[in-house]
């Protein structure tokens, strides 16, 4: 019975969270969203919401964390067995944002800029930290390495936001190549 319940906590939090993304592509603003709108989607009543959310914001912070913990977890396994280089990891993004296309184009447009600084900063720090520093521990702490990993790591950021959002017109594969080439160096 355990297991029952374990799996409908599953299923309702992934039917609220894919209920968020339908409603962010078809209202285009977080602001617009509603719990309404999320368990009208997901077929939930509102305690069921209440049970695992407070407001809408705990369900993109929940949805930020679960495609970041998806990304993270095949990252992970590559330190691990020692086969992470800085091309292999923008492989990897490339990889992750073409899983998750449709995903992203109705997330990115409709969340405020604060949601994307935060993504932001926890993929630039695990670029220095995971990446870059375990490959070169001789850079951490040194100043001005930090500063170049994060002007690269905000930019090839506010790029692959910019790919979501239309306003660029490059492939994933075009800014792989152009981030990989910017952290050669590295």
């Amino acid at each position: 019975m355990a297991k029952a319940k374990y799996r409908n906590y599953i299923k309702n939090e992934a039917s609220i969270c894919q209920a968020l993304m339908d409603s962010l592509r078809d209202e285009g603003d977080l602001s617009r969203v509603t719990v309404t709108d999320i368990v009208e989607r997901a077929g939930i009543n509102r305690g069921t919401f209440y049970h695992h959310f407070k407001n809408v914001n705990e369900v993109v912070e929940r949805l930020e964390d679960s495609l970041m913990d998806e990304f993270l977890s095949g990252t992970d396994q590559s330190i691990r067995d020692g086969t992470l280089t800085v091309n292999s990891f923008f492989e990897r993004v490339t990889q992750f944002f073409k899983a998750h296309d449709a995903a992203f184009k109705s997330i990115c447009p409709a969340i405020p800029d604060h949601v994307f600084s935060d993504f932001e900063k926890k993929i630039f720090e695990r670029i220095a930290n995971e990446v870059v520093f375990k490959l070169h521990p001789e850079y951490k702490g040194n100043p001005t390495v930090s500063l170049s990993l994060r002007i690269i790591g905000h930019g090839a950021a506010g790029i692959y936001f910019d790919y979501f959002m239309g306003a660029i017109d490059n492939s994933l594969e075009e800014i792989e190549a152009a981030a990989k080439g910017l952290y050669k160096g590295y």
